[in-house]
């Protein structure tokens, strides 16, 4: 196996909604480490949103509320208020639920409901009501504002407040205990008031236990005359039920804000308690006090970031204690210790913000992988979800993805895009082949349209689809991704989505180097550097070269380099000891410009902080500080995430190495702050961070280190081929007739020189070449195989079965009763002859081009192809009346499919057909391999591409072709088609086949999945239309037949057989399209006479097709005849197990369709014989090329032959049909693409 993989910096949109942030919401996790959230929605419900891996989106919504109504007389229900707790031993998950039903609350419980993914698959969960039932006392209505569960899940009780008196301005509230088993009073609302008067909205409060408790108690932080106050109450008297439980009263600083419990030894719980710029904390065994003093939470860490703490919150696990926090400022920051050492000052990392802006955050530790899992509710509301991996703590973020209905809704995100290929030791595409991706730290990623979540030890396997391609998305908001592996167990790649950003910086040495400008989706140009940052621009790019340097000292795979360095604190991130660095290079402020310096001396003139002498005597530092001079210790991750809201800040940033590691420095105010540079993508975010100090942002750097598609360009060439299109549609159309007289001329010329066929075969040198052989030795490579030139392939391939269309239905009527009844007559002729191939379907491209000519050609007698011309007359007959005015009507017909549809709307101005669909996605490959191969786009802004654009016919068309080459014709001459047009027109013929037939195989995929319905017939009919970019090097001939007319009879069966093809996939459309059901089912066929075959045929009028190589020299007709027996007609096929006769259950369409692409395909292999026979003696010598050519058609035509297996054999013999026809495709548009790019020779 061969994994070929490309990866680009490039938006890409996908057919969602993203989740709005909702009133209220709390995220558990299930067993399988997959996010739980729970919130109430702004519509009032209580929804459940469940990851789900495998999935398009990745995520589900349930609605957990409405379903209660039911309760009420299908009253209006108000989701109010809720609870969620996991049992941190079991991970059984424990729900109350407030609710109000006109005017009055009520509330409902859900316990010990199982954590797997399969629990949560659907709106399962049982309510159990919890009504009020005190009969002490009563209350007019009845109004709970808060519900508490046992912060570690373990607790049979539910705590409630209730308040007194709705209606007054005061809030007063009473508590109680609700217990679910009635056994301690025989009621479920108990009372369990609360020992101080708080009132409801200023109080803080968690369910846990202290030390020496049978029962969990209250932690319940509020104000009183303006100061703080913390009490902890059991639910009830463990020793009389019916008794008030005792308080305790803890000592706090005035300055309290928040408060948060930490559950280190179930069911025990330790304190957190931020105040006033500090944390303090108290462990479960201290919270009972001494006698005469009460208990005191202990000063543990102090820092500015403590400030005005609203929220606090504790995850726990058996390697860390985290203690997250979300101040005044809007700033997320986290402190992390190992479990056990919570008490210890130094033990605690150094907190930073990861994210500003932030309104309220769910946070938990996934119990598979250890990972940090964050749902931040940002103050422009949106919600975010970011996840720290456990062992490179590097943060990614993204949106949480929900399904919509809407064709126009779509989410665009910057990604990494990685476009991987499975082929095998030929070059030929695997179909369904399994691979496992695994990554170097924890993400999720988008993995051919479905939702996966990437781990380092956790191999995930993912199959390739029918063109061998695996397409990976990774969102980012910066320039780093994270690196995963993929491998069959033999073969292995490991693939850096930075590779194409970090090649794009190595060159930078000098400001020059910046002097770019860069290109916006419109084609808009502006300078990456503002010219106020001119005289920074040298010192900017001498420290990227360093930066980007320092690259080739770290691991390859993108795991972290390793280190000898310990430390006892949670942030490890190499701390240091003063020592001289091997060598240093740096970035200081000097009034307001960045100076850049390579040595000491250097950085000492310049007044840097980092290299001033250490000061002394200082004495005591803050809890949480360092000492004056000694830098503070940062994780990298941490630290991007921190100082990219702080670039304007920075004083100075320097590199310095030694002990083999590059250690990155920074100072802000007086402050120095250090971590080590020990992964690759520590690079690219480096230099995303220093080139922000000159206002370069990532949208900017997208466009210089990325890739943005250049819609202009684009929707250009699209309008092009749309032209190209149409005017061979039209032209096809309008000479239906012509083209069945040139068929039958053909097909008379031919059956003249049949019986000399075996001579001529035996005796011909053919090339040994394979088309495996052919796609081995292809190493053509002009951007084929990157993600954007694949993107509107996956997104035509994942959109279409969610499009809606407003073709017009179709009316069939009787039209196709004569076509019947001819196809019923030949049937079992062309049958026969089709079943000789069943012993090569799998070896089709094994075989040598000439073997397998020999073979094709083998069965096709004089009687087939009389078989074969009778069918195709008939056809041209009925689709002359059937097809109608087919482009405007239904090709033109608009079409909403997402992403596409909007995003075409957006650029072009118009409203997408299917069409345009099938020309944008194949212009987007063309403009960007022909960009690659050339050094131009195929198609500028200019008349002549314009006069190409509004040509009203295949022969305008033509003319404005001409006149785009080099050698235009002189005004007034009649135009030429010279070698330069017909190189030219060519290269864009065989690049749009090349895409052409990957759209085929995908859509022929897509046919095979939806069958029925709306989808199904929008599939079949954009399968249809990818037909005619599958034969653009046939239409090319067409129009080089108006300046160049061909005589050669298989010249002229070449361009009629594909003309017919055409109007054969129309007339499936136009089937497709069918408001008759008897169009499409069993009709009674009457036996016609067979048409003469000897009778003389006009010449082909305005009709042409020259796909020969060299010229088209005929072959000599001189040679004695071999076999002059006439083959006898075949008998109808097998009748197998599995196997399907053709109209066994009356004469359909869809039985014919398939016959006539087989017959039709083994009889286009003759003109590609004798056209490859007679350009062998082309003085042009393009032996190369015409071998290419040769391997390439009758690939094609190989893959179209054994259409009739896919149709009517046995399970066994369809997938193996299967696989043929998708590696034929692959050869035929290998090879188109070769011819594209490489010169004659």
């Amino acid at each position: 196996m061969k994994i070929v993989n490309s990866t680009e910096l490039m938006k890409n949109q996908k057919h969602a909604v993203i989740m709005a942030p909702d009133k209220q919401f709390e995220v558990l996790q299930t067993q399988q480490g997959n996010s739980l959230f729970f919130s109430i929605g702004t519509d009032n419900i209580f929804y459940c949103t469940r990851e789900i891996p495998a999935d398009t989106h990745g995520w589900s919504r349930f609605d957990f509320s409405s379903a209660l109504s039911a309760n009420f007389s299908n009253a209006t229900i108000v989701a109010k208020t809720f609870d969620v707790a996991q049992n941190v031993a079991t991970g059984l998950i424990d729900i109350a639920l407030v609710v109000t039903v006109n005017g009055n609350d009520s509330l409902f419980v859900s316990l010990g409901n199982t954590n797997t993914d399969a629990a949560w698959a659907a709106d399962t969960i049982k309510w159990t009501a919890m009504p009020f039932d005190d009969t002490a006392r009563t209350y007019k209505t009845l109004a709970i504002a808060d519900v508490f569960l046992a912060e570690a899940g373990a607790g049979e009780y539910i705590i409630a407040d209730i308040l007194e008196d709705p209606s007054s301005p005061i809030k007063s509230i009473y508590r109680y205990y609700i217990d679910p088993s009635k056994k301690n009073t025989g009621h479920f609302w108990n009372e369990h008031d609360v020992a101080a008067d708080f009132e409801a909205g200023t109080i803080t409060s968690c369910v846990g236990r202290k030390s020496g408790q049978g029962v969990d108690g209250v932690y319940t932080l509020g104000t009183i005359l303006n100061l703080p106050q913390l009490i902890y109450t059991p639910v009830f008297n463990a020793y009389s039920p019916r008794t008030a439980a005792p308080t305790t009263n803890f000592t706090i600083p005035a300055t309290t804000t928040a408060m948060a419990v930490s559950v280190r030894q179930s069911p025990y719980t330790d304190l957190f308690v931020a105040a006033g710029g500090a944390l303090y904390y108290l462990s479960y065994d201290q919270q009972t006090g001494t006698t005469g003093a009460t208990p005191t939470p202990t000063l543990i860490y102090s820092n500015a970031i403590l400030q005005g703490v609203q929220k606090l919150h504790v995850n726990n696990s058996a390697t860390q204690t985290l203690v997250w926090g979300l101040n005044e400022q809007g700033q997320i920051f986290y402190l992390s210790c190992t479990p056990g050492s919570e008490a210890t000052t130094t033990a605690w990392s150094y907190p930073v913000a990861i994210l500003t802006g932030v309104e309220g955050i769910a946070t938990y530790i996934n119990g598979v992988q250890n990972s940090v899992i964050v749902f931040a509710h940002m103050q422009d509301d949106t919600l975010i979800q970011l996840t720290q991996d456990a062992h490179t703590k590097q943060w990614t973020t993204r949106n949480i993805l929900l399904p919509s209905a809407d064709v126009n809704d779509y989410v665009e995100n910057y990604t990494f895009t990685t476009h991987i290929r499975l082929t095998d030791d030929n070059n030929i595409p695997l179909y369904n082949e399994p691979v496992t991706i695994s990554s170097t730290a924890g993400c999720s990623v988008y993995i051919n349209n479905a939702y996966h979540v990437l781990y380092p030890n956790t191999p995930l396997q993912i199959s390739c689809d029918e063109t061998g391609t695996i397409n990976v998305q990774q969102r980012t908001d910066s320039l780093s991704g994270i690196f995963f592996k993929v491998t069959d167990g033999t073969t292995t790649a490991v693939i850096n989505p930075m590779t194409n950003v970090l090649a794009k910086l190595t060159p930078v040495k000098t400001g020059t180097d910046l002097n770019v400008n860069v290109q916006d989706e419109k084609g808009n140009s502006t300078p990456l550097v503002s010219t106020t940052y001119a005289d920074q621009q040298d010192a900017i790019a001498q420290y990227i070269s360093q930066f980007v340097a320092q690259q080739s000292s770290l691991p390859a795979d993108g795991t972290l380099k390793p280190t000898a360095a310990t430390s006892a604190t949670a942030a490890a991130a190499v701390p240091i000891t003063k020592r001289t660095p091997k060598k240093i290079v740096g970035l200081h402020t000097v009034k307001g410009k960045l100076v850049y310096y390579d040595n000491i001396a250097h950085a000492q003139q310049l007044g840097v902080l980092l290299h001033k002498p250490a000061a002394t005597g200082a004495g005591a530092t803050a809890l949480g500080a360092v000492a004056a001079n000694d830098p503070i210790e940062l994780w990298a991750a941490d630290a991007w995430n921190w100082l990219k809201n702080l670039v304007d800040q920075v004083v100075t940033m320097e590199l310095q190495i030694f002990d083999e590691i590059t250690h990155f420095f920074v100072t802000l105010g007086n402050e120095i702050y250090h971590f080590a540079i020990r992964l690759i993508n520590d690079i690219v975010e480096g230099v995303k961070f220093v080139i922000g100090k000159i206002k370069v942002f990532f949208d900017d750097l997208v466009k210089w280190l990325g890739m943005i598609f250049n819609w202009n360009n684009y929707v250009r060439t699209h309008k092009v081929i749309r032209s190209m299109f149409i005017n061979y549609s039209n032209n096809t159309i309008a000479n239906i007739l012509n083209t069945k007289n040139s068929l039958n001329q053909a097909a008379n010329e031919l059956m003249a020189e049949i019986d000399q066929w075996a001579g001529i075969i035996d005796g011909y040198t053919f090339p040994t070449d394979s088309g495996t052989s052919t796609s081995a030795s292809n190493t053509t490579d002009a951007g084929q195989n990157t993600p954007q030139s694949n993107w509107g392939h996956q997104q035509s391939k994942n959109n279409a079965p969610n499009a809606n269309w407003n073709g017009p239905v179709s009316v069939i009527g009787d039209l196709l009763t004569d076509f019947f009844n001819m196809i019923s007559t030949e049937a079992n002729i062309i049958s026969g002859a089709i079943l000789q191939i069943q012993d090569i379907i799998n070896q089709g491209t094994t075989l040598s081009a000439g073997d397998l000519v020999k073979k094709i050609i083998a069965i096709i007698a004089d009687v087939v192809i009389a078989s074969a011309t009778n069918v195709a007359d008939t056809l041209l007959e009925v689709a002359a009346q059937l097809i109608g005015d087919i482009v405007n009507e239904i090709l033109l017909a608009p079409l909403n499919i997402p992403v596409i549809s909007p995003l075409y709307k957006l650029f072009a101005d118009e409203e997408l057909s299917i069409l345009d669909l099938v020309c944008l996605v194949v212009a987007i490959p063309l403009n960007i391999i022909y960009e690659t191969a050339f050094g131009s786009i195929p198609f500028p802004d200019n008349p002549q591409t314009d006069a190409l654009i509004n040509a009203t016919s295949l022969k305008a068309f033509g003319d404005a072709m001409i006149a785009m080459t080099p050698s235009p014709t002189a005004l007034g001459a009649t135009p030429v088609w010279s070698d330069d047009t017909n190189n030219f027109a060519m290269k864009i013929a065989n690049i749009l086949a090349f895409a052409g037939s990957v759209l085929v195989t995908i859509f022929g995929a897509l046919k095979l999945v939806f069958t029925e319905g709306f989808a199904g017939q929008l599939v079949a009919v954009v399968y249809a239309i990818c037909y005619i970019p599958y034969v653009a090097p046939d239409i090319v001939g067409v129009i080089q037949n108006f300046y160049d007319p061909q005589a050669n009879w298989y010249n002229i069966m070449n361009f009629a057989i594909a003309a017919v093809m055409v109007v054969k996939n129309f007339v499936d459309i136009k089937i497709v399209q069918s408001s008759t059901p008897a169009a499409l089912t069993a009709v009674k066929a009457t036996a016609v006479p067979r048409i003469t075959t000897t009778s003389t045929t006009p010449k082909i009028v305005a009709l042409g097709m020259d796909n020969t190589v060299g010229g088209g020299n005929p072959i000599p007709t001189d040679i004695p005849d071999t076999d002059p027996a006439v083959e006898p007609e075949a008998p109808p096929p097998p009748k197998e197990a599995g196997w399907k006769t053709p109209f066994e259950n009356g004469v359909t369409w869809e039985d014919a369709s398939p016959l006539i692409e087989s017959v039709l395909n083994a009889v286009w292999e003759v003109p590609v014989y004798y056209s490859y026979a007679g350009a062998t003696t082309d003085t042009r010598n393009q032996k190369a090329n015409n071998v290419v050519t040769l391997v390439g058609n009758t690939m094609f035509n190989f893959g179209g032959a054994i259409t009739f297996f896919a149709a009517f054999g046995s399970p066994t013999v369809k997938a193996v049909t299967i696989v043929s026809q998708i590696a034929c495709n692959a050869v035929y548009a290998g090879c188109s693409l070769e011819l594209a790019i490489m010169p004659p020779k």
